[in-house]
This record gives structure tokens, C-alpha cells and sequence, in this order.
């Protein structure tokens, strides 16, 4: 059987948007796909949320479940580790350190074959490149075990941004991955212009000239504030103990002087019911009921940027450079850089 290809989601820091882009991506890919030929995976977790049934599985798998549109998207199965609270101490307590990465890995590789009847799987990471190394499980080695190639959310600003890019993508070069492009996320509006003309893909293929094909800059995606906030109908359907001051069927909510405010009233009338029945807070994580913002088309570069005669018109050709087995049972990392 042929195995799925794999993009994976990941970024400077948590809270750079990975969970945004996985979303906007599958939307994309379904339209060249059913949404059943689509899969969805968060190997490693750190923000957990409960179950009905009690399984603490990570909450960026819960939003997908709910937004994504893959019509069998498990989180038990997508989110396999997941390290909550006090998880470090035990791993570094534990007297097989050794056992016990294995047995991380090998959920992982578990989780990709539970998925493996699918066409392609967007995996998000979590956290920075770093974020899960303790363990054996960084992005760059997750991204390695699994055979994906990378699309990495940068931030902001110039200096920065290629500061930050120049630790970053060496740290997924020094684990043999590859990293095929990057979205710079969340920039100022008005300095959009002026990051384009500094950053181009020619100075990044200048200093990363390791990757092959050459990197590629996906998109210059703006700060769209309202991602971050929540609609009065959502506010209405998660806090069902409230009431909502203002029009549950509007997008925003009006504050003085007529301008959208970013913190909507909400006036409790039952605050054992709000407790009980959510068990969680609304954050900038959850999507609004707004839709996409038009900067997306920028991202579309993904879809298109090349395609083969071998894919599905449209299908983001992501050639794999990395092992030829990438879902072997071998567990032990690569020496490269070790």
C-alpha cells in the first residue's frame, strides 16, 4: 500500500498558529480530496482537555475534530503522547529512560499506522522545534520518524525573525528533515510590504542552501486579530450557563462608540452549570465562527507552488528526502548531529 504523504505543521514558538494553518490547509486539500482521504494527526501534546468519557488527549485534536470536516477523526488515535502536567519529572525519575522513549516512539509510529490508509495527513507540532526532546520526541525527530517534510511558521519583524530561522531550520537540518517552506505569521499589517522586500526566498535559499528542493516562502500572513476572539454565538454554545449581552446571530460584538470589542459581556445566571458543563476556558485556539481571513490565499502557494504528472491536479507535491522507510520500526535516532 502506498503510504500517505505527510506535512508537518510546526513553528517558532507555541501560539505562532499552527493550529490555524493545519486547519486552513486541510480546507484546501478538500478541495481537491474528500475529506475522507484526509488525515490529521498532533503525535506529541502538551495542553490537555478531557473526554466525555475521561481520556485527557490534546486539546488542539478536540478543535480539529470539531472544525476540520475529516468525518474520522479520532483524538484518541491523533493525539497518542501527551505530556501534562508533572509528565518530565516522571520521565526523569523513571530508572529505563531508555524503555521508555521507545515506548513514546512507538505510539507515534502506532498513530501513523492506524492513519495509513490515507492519501495525505497534515500532522501539527507542538510548541518550538525543541519542545518534546526530553523525551525523544522534538518536532525535528517526530517529523524524522514520520518521513514528512516541514512548513514553518515563523514571526515577525526582520532581524528577528531570520535570527530566530538561522537556530531553527539548522536544528531540523541536523536531524536530516527537510523543510520545504515557510509562512511568516502574524505580521503588522503595514510592515508586510517592507518584510517582503527584505525577506525573500532568494536570501533563504542563500542561507539554507541544505534543503533540497530549494525552500520556499509559502506566504506574509497578517495579524487577524479576530482569530483570537471569541463570537457571541460561541460564547452562547460553550458557556450555556450565561447570557450573552448582545446578538448571538452577529460576528462581533458592538462595544462603545460602535467599535468591535474584544471582550464581550457576558452576564452569569448559573455558575455551577457554566463549571460543570464546560471544564474549560475559551482560548485564542478555538475558532471563530468567521471563516478564513482573505490573507489565505497566500497559503494556496502550498497547493500550487508544483505538481507532478504522477498527483491529483493540485495535490502539494512534497517529495520526501528523508529515509526510505520512514514508519520502520527501528526507533533508535540517527547519529547525524549526536
Amino acid at each position: 500500500m502506498k503510504r500517505p504523504k505527510v506535512i508537518y505543521i510546526t513553528g517558532f514558538r507555541q501560539h505562532a498558529g499552527k493550529t490555524i494553518t493545519a486547519l486552513g490547509l486541510i480546507g484546501l486539500l478538500q478541495k481537491k480530496y474528500p475529506p475522507e482521504e484526509l488525515g490529521y494527526m498532533k503525535p506529541v501534546g502538551q495542553e490537555l482537555v478531557p473526554l466525555e468519557d475521561g481520556t485527557m488527549i490534546d486539546k488542539d485534536a478536540r478543535i480539529l475534530q470539531e472544525f476540520s470536516g475529516i468525518p474520522d477523526l479520532d483524538p484518541r488515535v491523533v493525539s497518542p503522547v501527551r505530556l501534562g502536567s508533572g509528565f518530565t519529572k516522571e520521565f526523569l525519575d523513571s530508572p529505563n529512560r531508555k524503555a521508555e522513549e521507545e515506548k513514546l516512539t512507538r505510539k507515534v509510529l502506532d498513530s501513523m499506522e492506524a492513519l495509513s490508509h490515507k492519501k495525505i495527513i497534515v500532522a501539527e507540532g507542538t510548541g518550538h522545534p525543541g519542545v518534546g526532546g526530553i523525551v525523544g520526541l522534538s518536532n525535528a525527530r517526530v517529523a524524522e520518524i514520520l518521513g514528512a517534510e516541514v512548513v514553518f511558521l515563523s514571526g515577525g519583524g526582520i532581524g528577528k525573525a531570520l535570527d530566530m530561522l538561522e537556530v531553527d531550520l539548522h536544528y531540523f537540518m541536523c536531524q536530516g528533515v527537510n523543510v520545504r517552506g515557510v509562512i511568516f505569521n502574524k505580521l503588522i499589517p503595514s510592515k508586510i510590504d517592507q518584510v517582503r522586500h527584505y525577506i525573500t526566498e532568494e536570501l533563504l535559499q542563500e542561507r539554507f542552501p541544505f534543503f533540497t528542493p530549494p525552500i520556499r516562502i509559502l506566504g506574509f500572513l497578517p495579524m487577524v486579530e479576530d482569530l483570537s476572539r471569541p463570537t457571541m454565538h460561541l460564547l452562547s454554545t460553550i458557556f450555556p450557563g450565561t447570557l450573552a449581552i448582545g446578538d448571538v446571530n452577529r460576528e462581533e460584538c458592538t462595544g462603545r462608540a460602535g467599535r468591535s470589542s474584544s471582550s464581550p459581556r457576558t452576564r452569569t445566571t448559573s455558575t455551577r452549570t457554566t463549571t460543570s458543563r464546560t471544564g474549560r476556558s475559551i482560548s485564542s485556539a478555538q475558532v471563530p465562527r468567521t471563516g478564513w481571513p482573505s490573507s489565505w490565499r497566500h497559503t494556496e502557494r502550498l497547493e500550487n507552488r508544483s505538481e507532478d504528472s504522477s498527483s491529483p491536479a493540485g495535490t502539494p507535491h512534497l517529495s520526501r528526502t528523508g529515509p526510505s522507510s520512514p514508519w520502520s520500526r527501528n526507533t533508535s535516532p540517527p547519529s547525524t548531529c549526536r
